[in-house]
């Protein structure tokens, strides 16, 4: 039985999801462009066929692993837009959970960072548009990215490569975090534990296994990951980075942007071994989030073909930098405040929004984080051992 202390502890939580709940059915009845001309589709191709003719004549940009919720939802009856849209709404509330849960568990933050967590994440303006307006599915691989990163906290390798398996599994924007497994091996000393990452295509192979056994082609695997890079000629899909700000059209700048990001993510690596190669130092729960956010917003900012969507993890791991280093609240401010800007003029504004002017605020932001990514690496130095903040 739950004793009253209990029950009053809990009673804030549910009253937040109660009112999370209703502001997303609000939304439920919008119907974006994606849901009409795919998803949409999509579901009603696949009423009145077998699992085995589902993933045979599947021909979309999603990976298998929403094939299979899209499977199960169209055989429900209940309207598609609603089902798609609460799958999603349902990964909110998950997310939202094991964050303000790990918070408390890894980082030992008290119960009212723990619920203020839990209520910020719920209520993100892009968390909220994204589920329960726009039917996207961003928050299920962003969900498993956050454990992933949690774990690396704990420096718990395995864990953390299963769960950024899976998280890829759903979305190609998980390998964002991809360096940050990287970063933490060199901080903990552990560099043998990136060899863990041989398992991340036999989890795939496995997680595909009722596909692949109905007949499934096994090429597919990968081969959407290269369509889904390929599909956009455009340099920047309404992502507000450099691109945007310099006007630049040419796909001879493809190779500079990555090549250039590349050598970002190089130098960083470079820093972190300065400051914790062969020095025993622990990886901590803030400096674990910052770097994370650092490297999702250098591939929004770096990389061609990014989508408006493309930053949604990072609206999520910024605000959890905060509620590990409350002083830092500038770094999920800008953010997502990048992100809501990006959403509003794709979703509702258009042309209203000037998204270069967007794009050289977000440039300027950019250069700040790094700069004060770089100096929160270096102040390890002054210290004997790293310190998670409370």
């Amino acid at each position: 039985m739950l004793n009253k202390k209990r029950i009053e502890q809990y009673l804030p939580y549910v009253f937040v999801f109660l009112i999370a709940i209703l502001v997303r059915i609000s939304l439920f009845n919008y119907k974006s462009n994606d849901y009409n001309v795919f998803l949409s589709a999509w579901f009603d191709s696949f009423k009145g066929l077998s699992f085995s003719n589902v993933v045979k004549s599947y021909e979309g940009d999603y990976q298998i692993s929403y094939v299979y919720i899209l499977y199960f939802l169209s055989k429900l009856p209940v309207f598609s837009l609603y089902t798609i849209k609460s799958v999603s709404c349902l990964f909110d509330f998950l997310t939202a959970f094991f964050v303000a849960f790990l918070l408390k568990k890894v980082a030992k933050s008290n119960d009212d960072v723990c619920f203020c967590a839990f209520v910020s994440i719920l209520f993100l303006p892009t968390v909220v548009l994204n589920s329960g307006l726009w039917a996207q599915c961003d928050i299920i691989y962003s969900f498993f990215a956050v454990l992933a990163v949690f774990s690396l906290c704990e420096n718990k390798s395995t864990l953390a490569w299963i769960f950024f398996s899976v998280s890829i599994y759903f979305k190609l924007q998980a390998v964002f975090i991809l360096p940050l497994f990287i970063y933490v091996a060199f901080i903990s000393g552990k560099q043998l534990s990136l060899l863990k990452g041989i398992m991340l295509p036999f989890i795939h192979i496995i997680l595909s296994l009722p596909a692949l056994v109905c007949g499934y082609p096994f090429s597919n695997l990968w081969k959407i990951y290269f369509g889904q890079v390929k599909e956009y000629p455009s340099l920047t899909m309404s992502m507000p980075n450099v691109y945007m700000l310099f006007n630049l059209k040419n796909n001879a700048f493809t190779k500079i942007g990555i090549i250039f990001a590349f050598l970002l993510y190089a130098l960083m690596l470079l820093i972190i071994i300065k400051n914790y190669y062969k020095k025993n130092r622990k990886s901590a729960v803030n400096i674990v989030f910052l770097l994370a956010t650092w490297s999702i917003l250098t591939a929004n900012m770096l990389l061609p073909r990014m989508h408006e969507r493309y930053l949604f993890l990072g609206d999520i791991i910024s605000v959890v930098f905060f509620f590990t280093d409350r002083k830092k609240w500038f770094v999920p401010v800008g953010v997502n405040l990048l992100s809501v800007f990006a959403y509003m003029r794709f979703l509702f504004l258009g042309d209203k929004i000037n998204l270069r002017i967007i794009a050289f605020c977000a440039v300027g932001f950019y250069v700040l984080l790094t700069a004060f990514t770089v100096k929160e690496l270096n102040k390890i130095n002054a210290n004997d051992k790293t310190v998670v903040s409370e």
